[in-house]
C-alpha cells in the first residue's frame, strides 16, 4: 500500500474513533449496520436489499437528471445509515477508486473525489464499497483469491436500472 493511502486509511481510522468518542452516550448515533451478505448470496438480491434499506425506490433514481445529483443522492442515503462516507480529493484517479472500512458499527466508505472521476464513477465505487460493508469484508484489495471473488462480487451488486 503506497504511503499516502496508508495514511488515509489510518486518518478515516481515527476520525471514526472520534465520531464514535463523541456519540458514547448515544447508542443509537451508531447503530449496527443492519445488512449481512456473503459470496454465496445473489448480487442481484443483495442490491434489492440495498435500495430498500437505503430508501430509493427506481422511480426516484430515474427521477434525477444528472450523475451528480444521483451521486448526492445515494450519499445522503447511505451516510442516513450511520456510514461515514469520505470524498478523497488530493488523489490521482488512476491511484484507487475508493476502499471501504468495514465494521459493524460506523463503517467508513472513501471515494476518489479527484475532478478526473466522474459522478457516475462514485456512484459505483459506492455502492462497490457498501457491497464491502455488507460482507464485513475491507475493501481494500490484494490480489489474493479470495479478494478477487470478493472484488467481482461487489462489482455484480448494483441497484438496477
Amino acid at each position: 500500500m503506497a504511503p499516502g493511502l496508508r495514511w488515509h486509511v489510518r486518518r478515516l481510522r481515527n476520525l471514526r474513533q472520534a465520531a464514535l468518542d463523541l456519540a458514547e452516550d448515544d447508542p443509537e448515533a451508531f447503530t449496527p449496520f443492519p445488512l449481512s451478505a456473503s459470496l454465496a448470496d445473489d448480487p442481484a438480491q443483495i442490491a434489492d436489499g440495498l435500495r430498500r434499506l437505503l430508501g430509493v425506490s427506481l422511480e426516484q433514481q430515474l427521477g434525477w437528471r444528472s450523475a451528480e445529483k444521483a451521486w448526492r443522492q445515494w450519499r445522503a442515503a447511505v451516510e442516513a445509515q450511520a456510514c461515514m462516507v469520505f470524498v478523497l480529493d488530493r488523489l490521482s484517479a488512476v491511484e484507487l477508486d475508493g476502499f471501504s472500512l468495514a465494521f459493524d458499527r460506523a463503517p467508513v466508505i472513501a471515494v476518489n473525489g479527484s475532478r478526473e472521476v466522474r459522478p457516475g464513477r462514485r456512484v459505483f465505487t459506492l455502492m462497490h464499497e457498501l457491497a464491502h460493508v455488507a460482507l464485513r469484508s475491507e475493501g481494500l484489495c490484494n490480489l489474493e483469491d479470495r479478494a478477487a471473488r470478493v472484488e467481482a462480487f461487489c462489482n455484480r451488486v448494483r441497484p438496477r436500472c
